[in-house]
């Protein structure tokens, strides 16, 4: 199998069973896991696999959206994109509010 590189801990052993299966594919040349690392349905999220993309001039620079932001596009340009989706409805959020210390918050706890 192709290295494996596992950063962070706590270990999901999932995941990391998870990931040495993808990497059992010939085409897959070196694996890692990043620190917040979980169980995904195909993939654990928070893995990232390099395989044959170099040789064809791809390079992979994040394992998540939240690793790679420029996977973040307009959602009014996506959607002109697509004739078949009809926007009912749009929300405009007024701002973010964050739990105090003191109290519980399910995001957070």
């Amino acid at each position: 199998m192709s290295e494996l590189r596992i950063f962070g801990e706590p270990r999901d052993e999932g995941a990391v069973a998870q990931i040495e299966n993808v990497m059992r594919d010939e085409r897959a040349v070196a694996g890692a896991l990043m620190a917040d690392h979980h169980l995904g349905y195909s993939m654990p999220i928070g893995g990232l696999v390099r395989s044959e993309l170099n040789e064809r001039g791809i390079t992979v620079l994040g394992s998540g959206a939240d690793e790679a932001p420029a996977v973040y596009k307009d959602l009014g340009t996506v959607l002109a994109q697509h004739a078949n989706i009809e926007v009912l409805h749009i929300l405009h959020p007024v701002g973010v509010v964050m739990a105090g210390e003191d109290t519980f918050d399910p995001y957070k706890d």
